[in-house]
């Protein structure tokens, strides 16, 4: 069976600490991340330590999304019929994520970062046959004033 042999990856980002009046710290953000992260190490042997990047609170800002997807698609070079595990814990709003410092990443910009990945090498000879994300979101309403176009926030 392939699939027990795929080498996976892992990428966990989580916001405990927002900077805005409108985004409440979400409560256990670090602790759910590492107890995921002990529990899939413990049972899938395919996921070593050195193949999980971690992006948390000030971090996690459209820069730090691109650095770690960035690394993450790197450790994954040469691999073939890779898997990813993206994880976010956080603040969700209708279709994005909120990142830290409360700007919104639209969730089909971000799969379609890792699923341009799939089944073919794209970046850095990465071929990943599946993506697995998991999103633990508290929806938020957009803070006054904000607009919403297609492409920006502003």
């Amino acid at each position: 069976n392939r699939n027990a042999t795929a080498e996976w990856f892992a990428m966990f980002v989580g916001v405990g600490q927002y900077h805005h009046p409108n985004y409440p710290s979400p409560p256990r953000v670090p602790s759910d991340i590492d107890r995921l992260q002990h529990k899939l190490l413990e049972f899938q042997p395919n996921l070593k330590p050195h193949n999980i990047v971690v992006l948390q609170d000030t971090a996690v800002t459209a820069e730090g999304m691109n650095s770690g997807r960035d690394v993450i698609l790197h450790k994954m070079a040469g691999t073939h019929e890779a898997r990813l595990l993206f994880f976010f814990a956080g603040h969700g709003h209708e279709d994005s994520l909120v990142l830290a410092d409360a700007s919104l990443l639209p969730l089909k910009r971000l799969m379609k970062t890792f699923c341009n990945n799939l089944g073919r090498p794209r970046h850095a000879r990465a071929s990943c046959a599946q993506v697995v994300a998991v999103f633990d979101c508290c929806r938020s309403p957009l803070p006054a004033g904000w607009q919403r176009s297609l492409f920006k926030v502003k």
